[in-house]
């Protein structure tokens, strides 16, 4: 089965962001490289205050990697390279660099689309994997490999793409 990306990709990870969190901010880590800017995807609360804290977005144990923003970035700003950041919200790479909220939505989903297919190709994926944000790691890494639970919910498994972008349309907070 082909796992497409939904017609309306700004609504789908705007609607992620409410069902990772009510209160999360999507946004890029950015890495400087030889070869240029890595972008990672997080999230972070309290956005714009003193006491903001940025989590890491992880599929099964691994980060996700939006490389598809690196190409957006460089059709616009071929020869810019950004300073490393801890935390950049996607509507300010859309306000200040003019990029388009599309076509980043689409990159992100396209990222975690990458890590699910990999995840679930592998031996971890047959009873499903979990898509969340690592706000402490042990506690997570173990219900994780458990199964068990985080705060007062289950951690949710998913067996596809598809039925991962169900899942948020249902949880949106």
């Amino acid at each position: 089965m082909v796992e497409r990306l939904p017609k309306d990709c700004t609504t789908a990870v705007e609607n992620l962001a409410k069902a990772l969190g009510h209160d999360l901010t999507l946004g890029v880590k950015i890495e400087c490289g030889k070869l240029g800017n890595r972008f990672k995807l997080v999230a972070a609360d309290k956005y714009g205050k003193t006491d903001q804290k940025v989590f890491p977005i992880k599929v099964a144990f691994d980060e996700v990697n939006v490389s598809g923003i690196k190409s957006v970035f460089d059709a616009i700003w071929p020869d810019f390279l950004l300073k490393p950041t801890s935390f950049m919200s996607i509507d300010h790479l859309v306000s200040n660099f003019k990029l388009d909220k599309e076509q980043l939505a689409a990159a992100i989903l396209k990222g975690i689309r990458s890590k699910m297919k990999k995840s679930l190709s592998s031996w971890r994926g047959k009873n499903g994997i979990c898509v969340y944000v690592q706000k402490d790691a042990f506690y997570y890494d173990k219900a994780f490999r458990h199964g068990k639970t985080y705060g007062d919910e289950e951690m949710p498994r998913f067996k596809s793409f598809n039925e991962f972008l169900v899942w948020v349309d249902l949880n949106v907070k």
